[in-house]
């Protein structure tokens, strides 16, 4: 079944029953649906796999929970002070942290496994540790960085 922007119109709970009743005939009636839509956010609770087009190309194709949680590139967010300080050494220890200080966190992407070493160091250097948690991203920012966020997909 082929579907392009089959949300269009709809209001919250036939959304949510038109894609709960795709997701039931995916599963037990093993009908392969596809959806066509610039709704990624929608896409992001109704698909089980993406595919992304750029250009009439297609770029990527992947399990949506893959995509989300991609351990070698995660995007961590530490609350540290001082805060500029934080900012500094982790730029020196290694020049692809372009730390980004958003709010009272510094975020940096990185490998999740890196994490409690990237910790220790901080520590050493007298950077005092409140928080380190995994952002969460989204389907968007992940679409955005795959096809280099400003051109026409």
């Amino acid at each position: 079944m082929v579907l392009d922007e089959p949300t269009n119109g709809l209001d919250p709970a036939g959304i949510h029953e038109l894609r709960s009743h795709l997701r039931t005939l995916a599963r037990e009636e093993n009908v392969a649906v596809m959806v066509s839509s610039h709704l990624l956010s929608e896409m992001e609770l109704m698909c089980d796999r993406i595919g992304i087009l750029q250009n009439g190309k297609l770029v990527k194709i992947q399990d949506m929970k893959e995509m989300l949680e991609d351990e070698l590139d995660s995007t961590i967010a530490l609350t540290v002070t001082p805060i500029e300080k934080a900012k500094l050494y982790l730029e020196s220890l290694n020049s692809k942290y372009r730390a980004k200080i958003n709010d009272k966190e510094i975020e940096i992407k990185e490998n999740i496994e890196k994490v409690p070493e990237l910790v220790e160091k901080l520590v050493g250097q007298g950077i005092k540790i409140y928080g380190v948690r995994k952002v969460q991203q989204s389907l968007e920012t992940k679409f955005l960085e795959m096809t280099g966020g400003n051109e026409i997909a």
